[in-house]
């Protein structure tokens, strides 16, 4: 079994209106030691953001401004980039690292249940290794590599349609078997 997002997100995720001042943001980031807010939708139809500590330090502390002066909406990113709490850590790291995040919230369809940093993923990593994860992509692996050599050996009799409908038969029967294990 590899390990899933939803074995170490922070849950729940800590949020905020995106009317709300930056100072008051700042200070519920500071009072429960977090790094970061999701923002609330302003609307039915609109999308949730995210705050993060970097944010306050680029938008606010680097030009000088008060944050006492600005609203969340005006600091925040958004969309967010969301992930499933069925994610495999593997597949969280590779969405970080491709959209240049640090932290993603976690959907269960429509619904906020969490929040996953890099930092969690990296305790993770170093607690318990990626073990799982690498021996069942090593098992899927062999299974695929076999999984071609029979329908290869298979089509090599004939590329005809009736050859290649037979192929994928044998294909889909060889999966099928293997999830039922």
């Amino acid at each position: 079994m590899m390990y899933l997002v939803e074995s170490i997100m922070s849950q729940p995720a800590l949020t905020v209106d995106s009317r709300a001042r930056v100072s008051n943001a700042l200070e519920t980031m500071k009072q429960k030691n977090v790094s970061s807010l999701v923002v609330n939708p302003a609307a039915a139809n609109d999308a949730y953001g995210i705050v993060t500590k970097r944010d306050i330090v680029t938008k606010i502390v680097a030009r000088n401004l008060d944050p006492r002066d600005l609203f969340v909406s005006d600091i925040m990113t958004k969309p967010v980039i969301p992930i499933s709490p069925k994610a495999s850590l593997r597949e969280c790291s590779a969405l970080m690292s491709k959209a240049g995040v640090r932290r993603l919230p976690v959907f269960d369809g429509d619904q906020l249940v969490g929040i996953i940093s890099d930092t969690d993923i990296f305790q993770c990593v170093e607690e318990r290794g990626w073990g799982p994860e690498i021996e069942t992509r090593a098992e899927s692996d062999r299974f695929l590599a076999g999984l071609r050599e029979k329908i290869r050996a298979h089509l090599a009799a004939g590329a005809d349609a009736a050859h290649i409908a037979d192929a994928i038969m044998l294909a889909v029967s060889e999966v099928y078997r293997a999830v039922r294990k």
